[in-house]
C-alpha cells in the first residue's frame, strides 16, 4: 500500500473538481418538433452531458436554464421541450447516474459468495465508474440540493435504490454488534466518492483504489477498539462554548467585517456569480464605492470570506484542544467541530462547501491552498495516532476526509447530530493497539 496518492484540483474546498465537456454548437435545435424519437434521445443525451458538466462546475443553484441552453447552442424555450424544468433535468441526470451505478454494482458482485469480497467488488466498480465514467455519474453522487424539498425527495428515492445494494452487502458482513452499519455504509460511500477530489496521475488505478478503501475499513473493523465512550460528549460544554464564538461579534462595528458579513450572506443564498458589488453594497447599507475602498474586487472579497470562515473554525478547535491530551480524542473532537461548522446554517460554512462557479485563478488558488491546509491539519492529527504499519496513512487520511466531508450531502438534522456522526466515523476507523 505504498503507491503514491496525489490530489486533483477543485473549485470548492470540500467537493470534487469539475471535468467540463466541450460545448459545441448544435445545428437544427429550432426544428426539435420534426425530429424522430431517436434524434430526440440523442439531443437529450447531449443536453444532459452539458448540463452535468455545468452543475459540476458551478453547482445546481448557480446553473441557470439559460446557461445550459447557451452551452448547447439552443434557445431556452427549446430546452423546455425536452425537460419541463431545471429540476426535471437534474432528476434525469441523477436517475441515469444512479441507474448506471446500480447496474454496475449488480454485475460486479454477480457470482461472488464471500461477503467481504462482494463488498470489495462493488467498491472497486463504484470508484471506477466515478473516475472514468461520464459527468452525470459525478453529479448523481455529489449534487443533492436541499433548496427544493420536492426535488430532494425525488433524488433521494433514486439514490436509495442504489444504496439498497450497499445496505444488503453490509448487512451480510460478520461484524461486531457494536458497529453501526448505517454509518458504516455512509462513511464507506463518502470515502469512495471523495476519490474524485484527490485521485490523479501516477496514483493507483481506479478499481484498485476502491478495493483498498474497502480493505482499510475491514482492517480497522476487524482489529478495532470500538467504544461507546464519546470524546465529544466528554468535552461537550467546551465545544458548545467554542462554536458560539461565531455569534459573539454583535453589531459588526468594523466596516470591513460588515461588508464581509453582507457578502457572505449573498454568496451563500444567491451564489457568487449572481451577486454584484452593488448588491453587496445594498445588503451592507453602503455605496458600492465604499466597498472598493476595502476590497479591490469581488474575488478579493470572496477570499476574505473564506479566510474568515476558516479562522472561526480554527479558533474553535484550538480553544477545545487546550483541555485534551489523548490523540484519538483530539481527532474525534476535530471531526465533530469540522462537522458542526459545515452543517450549521452559517453563511460562511455554506460558502466553503459549495462550488463558486468562478473561473478566477486567484479564487481557485486560494481555495486549493485552504483545502491543503485542512488536509495538513488532519495529517498531523493522524501522525500522532501511531497507526499500525499495515495501514497506509495517506490513504487513511483521504478515507477519513471523505467520510466527514461528504456528510453534508446526506445529513438530516432530525437524525443523528454532528457529534454522534463524528464519534461513529472515528470509532469505525480506530484499529486498536
Amino acid at each position: 500500500m505504498n503507491e503514491q496518492l496525489t490530489k486533483k484540483s477543485s473549485n470548492s474546498i470540500i467537493r470534487a473538481g469539475a471535468r467540463v465537456p466541450g460545448t459545441p454548437g448544435w445545428a437544427g435545435w429550432r426544428k426539435v418538433k420534426s425530429m424522430t424519437k431517436s434524434q430526440q434521445k440523442d439531443k437529450q443525451k447531449h443536453v444532459i452531458a452539458l448540463a452535468a458538466g455545468l452543475v459540476r462546475q458551478q453547482g445546481y443553484e448557480n446553473t441557470t436554464v439559460r446557461d445550459i441552453a447557451s452551452a448547447a447552442g439552443m434557445l431556452p424555450g427549446s430546452l423546455y421541450y425536452h425537460f419541463p424544468s431545471k429540476a426535471d433535468l437534474l432528476y434525469e441526470i441523477h436517475r441515469r447516474g444512479m441507474g448506471e451505478l446500480r447496474a454496475g454494482a449488480i454485475a460486479a458482485i454477480d457470482g461472488i459468495v464471500a461477503p467481504w469480497e462482494r463488498l470489495e467488488a462493488a467498491c472497486a466498480t463504484h470508484v471506477q465508474m466515478i473516475l472514468e465514467g461520464e459527468e452525470h455519474i459525478g453529479v448523481a453522487v455529489f449534487s443533492l440540493p436541499k433548496s427544493d424539498p420536492d426535488l430532494l425527495n425525488r433524488l433521494t428515492a433514486a439514490r436509495d435504490s442504489y444504496e439498497d445494494i450497499y445496505r444488503q452487502l453490509i448487512a451480510e458482513l460478520p461484524l461486531s454488534g457494536e458497529v453501526d452499519r448505517k454509518h458504516l455504509r455512509l462513511a464507506l460511500l463518502g470515502a469512495l466518492n471523495y476519490t474524485e477530489v484527490w485521485h490523479g496521475e501516477g496514483s493507483l488505478q481506479a478499481h484498485e483504489i476502491g478495493r483498498k478503501i474497502c480493505e482499510l475499513f475491514r482492517f480497522c473493523l476487524e482489529h478495532g477498539a470500538h467504544t461507546a465512550d464519546s470524546a465529544v460528549a466528554k468535552h461537550a460544554a467546551l465545544i458548545e462554548q467554542a462554536m458560539n464564538l461565531d455569534h459573539e461579534s454583535g453589531e459588526e462595528k468594523d466596516r470591513g467585517k460588515k461588508i464581509i458579513t453582507a457578502a457572505a450572506h449573498l454568496f451563500a443564498n444567491r451564489g457568487y456569480k449572481s451577486s454584484s458589488m452593488r448588491d453587496i453594497g445594498d445588503e451592507a447599507g453602503l455605496e458600492a464605492g465604499s466597498i472598493y475602498y476595502h476590497f479591490k474586487s469581488k474575488s478579493e472579497l470572496f477570499i476574505a470570506i473564506v479566510d474568515e470562515a476558516l479562522k472561526r473554525r480554527r479558533n474553535a478547535i484550538e480553544l477545545v484542544f487546550n483541555d485534551i491530551d489523548d490523540p484519538w480524542e483530539k481527532l474525534e473532537v476535530t471531526c465533530a467541530i469540522h462537522l458542526l461548522f459545515l452543517l450549521s446554517k452559517n453563511d460562511f460554512a455554506t460558502i466553503i462547501s459549495q462550488p463558486t462557479g468562478s473561473e478566477d485563478t486567484k479564487i481557485w488558488d486560494r481555495i486549493i491552498k485552504v483545502r491543503d491546509g485542512v488536509e495538513q491539519e488532519f495529517k498531523g492529527l493522524i501522525d500522532a495516532l501511531e497507526l499500525p504499519e499495515a495501514l497506509n496513512t495517506k490513504l487513511y487520511l483521504f478515507v477519513l476526509l471523505g467520510a466527514i466531508n461528504t456528510v453534508h450531502i446526506w445529513y438530516r438534522s432530525h437524525r443523528d447530530g454532528p457529534a454522534q456522526i463524528a464519534h461513529h466515523i472515528v470509532s469505525m476507523l480506530h484499529p486498536g493497539e
